[in-house]
């Protein structure tokens, strides 16, 4: 019925579609906080079916900055406090004022702060999917490292 760590897959790839077809702002944030709280749990789901050894999520996440950001984002949202983090300070998501690029309304969207770095919000979320899609790929031997 879940559909393993395929259907949880299938269910990010969902919430970021969700979060770009939002219309207002508080969509758009709850779409995106379901997004990097399901896109957290894939890591759970390829190591408790032992799809993907722990090590091999760990050197993912190592290498991507974006799947770092995802999963102190989502922890910060689950959680009232975090007792450990990655980072001195957990990322913030802020509106920005972006009448040439809105992602919500006309006027504005969300951008994602962490390490004093900007991050465009939806953005983010396509690459955490295109990331989990490479390795995904590369477990089910589709492409060679």
């Amino acid at each position: 019925m879940t559909g393993g760590y395929k259907g949880q897959f299938e269910r990010v790839k969902r919430w970021c579609e969700r979060a770009k077809s939002a219309r207002s702002e508080h969509d758009q944030l709850d779409f995106l906080l379901a997004f990097f709280e399901n896109s957290l749990a894939l890591r759970d789901w390829l190591t408790d079916t032992e799809s993907a050894e722990k090590q091999e999520i760990v050197a993912l996440f190592s290498k991507h900055v974006e799947l770092r950001i995802k999963r102190d984002l989502a922890n910060s949202f689950k959680h009232h406090s975090i007792d450990r983090t990655s980072q001195q300070r957990p990322p913030s998501i802020a509106i920005e004022y972006a009448p040439e690029h809105p992602t919500f309304g006309t006027e504005g969207r969300l951008v994602v702060l962490s390490e004093g770095k900007k991050y465009e919000a939806l953005a983010l979320a396509d690459r955490c999917v295109d990331i989990w899609q490479q390795f995904l790929d590369f477990l089910e031997g589709d492409i060679e490292t």
